[in-house]
């Protein structure tokens, strides 16, 4: 019964640490197109020319994780209703508020990859 409660809360933390890293990186590429501003030479360009800036949130590193993060938690999530419906340890209505349960957690690690997807780093003042 605790798993899909741990598997949406391990997907937070995952797309947390996601969108934590793509303010790590933007904020180190605004920190390089300062200082080549001030030299008047392109000194620093690792983050602000990176063929990753832009297309995914939290770099590779971040985008990937959480899409692997996610996607075992599917497959924990499918473990679980594979294992409601094939039990007849409960009755009727148990069963159906467990599949519900295990269908809201589904939904709520979807909602999170997506808000993952929408990101953008504002800046700090």
């Amino acid at each position: 019964m605790a798993l899909p409660i741990t598997l949406v809360w391990f997907v937070q933390t995952t797309v947390n640490h996601a969108r934590s890293l793509e303010d790590l990186f933007r904020r180190i590429e605004e920190i390089e197109r300062h200082i080549n501003n001030l030299a008047g030479a392109d000194l620093l360009g690792f983050q602000s020319s990176h063929p990753s800036r832009g297309k995914a949130i939290g770099g590779r590193i971040g985008t990937g994780t959480a899409f692997t993060v996610t996607a075992g938690a599917g497959l924990l999530l499918a473990a679980c209703f594979y294992l409601v419906t094939a039990t007849d340890e409960l009755g009727d209505a148990p069963r159906l508020w467990t599949l519900g349960y295990i269908g809201l957690s589904a939904l709520c690690i979807l909602a999170l990859l997506a808000s993952l997807r929408r990101y953008r780093y504002l800046r700090q003042r």
